[in-house]
């Protein structure tokens, strides 16, 4: 008697972290030497930041990404695992300040910056738990928050959205006019990261 054949076993997807939609307060982009701020109580719908797991289908291996989400809308995507096998990179590529709750990500070869500044203290702390468990060292900063530099420009108002990757590793926020070349190889693997609420301890 022929037995019917087995489906074919799919790849698992990398399992989900703890850090999704999480409410920020304020979001500062650093493009070169101009900045930008935004602060979530002008959009409708806030704005949210989240760490995500994604399966490469040409490599099979998993990319770690930071994607912030205003006023409902995907506005900012950084593949962060792309900056993990550049030690120059990696030493300071992610910040942590505590006392405002304030994550930085920097890709200093592009002279690009983010900071993320939460309203809940348990999500700045599992991202920066996430972070550690993905292989960054986590810089602990003194930053002076609510102020910006000469050339910063607050946003009130969503801006046009129809924006598409203009960098293997970075989708700029709209009105960011980022003249830089490409980023980092595609899709490098990292840790396993386990949906928990561990504590951030130094």
């Amino acid at each position: 008697m022929n037995r019917p054949p087995l489906p074919a076993l799919q790849p698992m997807s990398p399992p989900p972290t703890p850090v999704s939609a999480c409410r920020l307060g304020r979001l500062e982009v650093r493009d070169g030497v101009e900045t930008r701020v935004y602060e979530a109580a002008h959009f409708a719908g806030g704005i949210t930041l989240t760490l995500d797991g994604q399966r490469s289908m040409g490599t099979g291996r998993d990319s770690l990404l930071l994607t912030v989400h205003c006023a409902l809308r995907k506005m900012l995507s950084i593949r962060l695992s792309d900056l993990l096998h550049d030690p120059r990179a990696l030493a300071d590529a992610v910040g942590a300040e505590r006392e405002y709750q304030q994550l930085t990500v920097r890709v200093r070869s592009q002279s690009y910056e983010v900071r993320a500044a939460f309203e809940d203290c348990r999500d700045f702390c599992l991202s920066v738990c996430v972070l550690k468990k993905a292989g960054f060292p986590i810089k602990d900063e003194t930053l002076q928050y609510g102020t910006t530099t000469a050339g910063s420009l607050a946003l009130h108002a969503p801006a046009g959205i129809g924006v598409g990757p203009r960098l293997s590793s970075i989708t700029p926020l709209p009105g960011l006019h980022m003249g830089h070349g490409p980023g980092a190889n595609d899709d490098w693997p990292f840790t396993p990261l386990l949906n928990s609420g561990e504590s951030w301890a130094t």
